[in-house]
């Protein structure tokens, strides 16, 4: 008889690995993280933090795990106000600015430090280390409610390009890249329309925030005005390109 005949398919083990969505890989990005963010030094460290933080949260979403979504969400939390801060840092503020925002980053990396040796979060992490493989097949009407929701968001920004509304699409777009990318889709536009988003949201947030008559302050303020409106515009065209996709996909 031939081997090869009454030998199973040789591909049928990575059809089931494919099968399946391990939540690891970000976790181990999370272990790699937390000990960078703790020293504080590298702004990469709570960058890192916040990212597989989020990542965790998509999969989370796609599970339909929603009390370990809220504990995730409560440690990204402490991790974005630091990464808030060191993205504002990045902006070439005026020193008393800068020194203001200095003095909020190393409270706020002391919130993310009692946060990190709270119980709560070693608990998290022993409970995620747990979790069993999701069915890639099973993730699909999340998906689908993610991209239906991140349309609808897109729709209110661009009618009324609110903080608020663009936040909101911000907040979406990234829900559902990541959600797409654990379930192996491309994601190129979209992680571009985040990060043009990104830098809008930042740029805004940082003129709403940043209140004083002073002439270097001011000027510094008309550079930012410039850069919100260029992201601004870069960030209808990419909409545009995202949504018609999503509208496909549909």
């Amino acid at each position: 008889m031939n081997k090869s005949m009454c030998s199973p398919p040789p591909c049928r083990a990575d059809e089931r690995s494919h099968a399946q969505i391990p939540l690891g890989p970000w976790l181990r990005r999370l272990l790699v993280a937390i000990p960078i963010a703790r020293l504080g030094a590298d702004p990469e460290g709570a960058h890192q933090l916040r990212r597989a933080l989020a990542h965790l949260q998509a999969w989370l979403a796609l599970a339909d795990r929603r009390a370990l979504r809220e504990e995730v969400r409560w440690l990204r939390t402490r991790a974005s106000k630091v990464r808030d801060l060191d993205v504002r840092l990045t902006q070439d503020p005026p020193p008393a600015v800068a020194r203001r925002w200095q003095r909020r980053r190393v409270g706020a990396h002391q919130r993310l430090l009692d946060a990190l040796d709270d119980p709560r979060t070693a608990a998290l992490l022993a409970t995620l280390a747990t979790l069993p493989p999701l069915a890639r097949e099973g993730t699909r009407d999340a998906v689908a409610r993610l991209a239906a929701r991140t349309l609808e968001r897109g729709a209110r920004a661009m009618r009324k390009p609110t903080i608020k509304r663009l936040h909101a699409l911000r907040r979406s777009v990234r829900r559902l890249r990541y959600a797409l990318e654990w379930t192996g889709r491309p994601t190129g536009q979209m992680a571009r329309l985040q990060d043009t988003l990104g830098r809008l949201c930042d740029h805004a947030f940082t003129l709403r925030v940043v209140q004083t008559k002073c002439r270097r302050v001011r000027d510094w303020k008309q550079e930012m005005e410039h850069e919100l409106r260029r992201e601004a515009r870069r960030a209808r065209g990419l909409w545009k390109k995202v949504r018609s996709t999503l509208e496909d996909r549909a």
